[in-house]
């Protein structure tokens, strides 16, 4: 149900941190990533990326169960920050957010069916837009029984942070590729029209969902300059139909240098770079 898939603490097996050092936590339905960053340095001093494989959605046992396998969680911090990557959010004007508007947009995008937490985040360098996003009351309650001080934010707004460096990009998607879903936000002409989350289960329905985005807008993949980054395999077949589809196909590459580097470079830089551009 739950298998650690990454580790790495410097170099001793055994973490060298203390309480006063940041947990940074992405949630997803598909993973848990668990971060330290070190309050002095603010380097990244620990990583650990665990694969999430259950059905029942049951967040008490899938916390539970990551907190046993986990060295990092097995520490007592005092400041949390989890980045939650769920699929139901959406980018609304600022003003816009007024009594209950947000949950009832949420609620006509996504359905209103399951107990949940509303919450919003204004977004840096984006003054007039915001973030608004939900996640389950039951993983609400789990994340407050297992942690103190805890701020959140949703992994769109860092999104809509990175697509904010490539303004000169007429025609712009970024996507960033996770086990089993892919975030992807595609910027025509200037304006951000798409940000949203697709679910797959092959490198096919992958690769029909980024040339599927285009063809909705009425933007040629041509005209497209594609940044990707996340856990997938750069030498794949899949890869060969993006690069003969999109103008320009770019590999969003991240290096983090400190006590991590060694472990770090056995995978490529493009690999965790969603995950790793949440600490810097």
């Amino acid at each position: 149900m739950i298998e650690r898939k990454i580790g790495l603490y410097g170099e001793h097996q055994q973490p060298a941190y203390g309480s006063n050092d940041l947990l940074l936590l992405e949630i997803a339905e598909g993973h848990i990533a668990c971060m330290v960053k070190q309050s002095l340095t603010g380097q990244l001093i620990a990583f650990e990326l665990f694969e999430i494989n259950d059905e029942q959605g049951d967040w008490n046992n899938i916390l539970y169960h990551t907190r046993a396998a986990s060295q990092i969680l097995a520490r007592h911090f005092t400041n949390t920050h989890i980045y939650f990557n769920f699929a139901e959010a959406a980018l609304i004007p600022a003003d816009k957010l007024g009594t209950n508007a947000g949950e009832d947009f949420l609620n006509l995008l996504f359905g209103d069916f399951e107990a949940s937490v509303f919450r919003y985040e204004r977004i840096h360098d984006h003054p007039s837009t915001v973030c608004i996003y939900r996640i389950k009351q039951t993983l609400a309650d789990a994340v407050g029984r297992n942690f103190l001080i805890v701020t959140s934010s949703h992994v769109y707004a860092k999104l809509m942070q990175e697509a904010g460096k490539h303004q000169h990009i007429t025609n712009l998607l970024v996507a960033q590729v996770y086990h089993g879903h892919v975030n992807f936000l595609f910027r025509k002409a200037g304006q951000v029209h798409v940000l949203q989350t697709k679910y797959f289960k092959s490198d096919a329905d992958l690769l029909y969902h980024l040339l599927n985005i285009s063809q909705q807008l009425q933007v040629s993949p041509g005209a497209v300059t594609l940044f990707i980054s996340g856990l997938f395999n750069a030498e794949s077949d899949w890869m060969v139909h993006l690069r003969n589809s999109f103008g320009s196909v770019r590999l969003d590459e991240i290096r983090i240098n400190g006590v991590l580097e060694k472990g770090l470079n056995m995978y490529p830089a493009y690999y965790l770079s969603p995950i790793l551009k949440l600490v810097v």
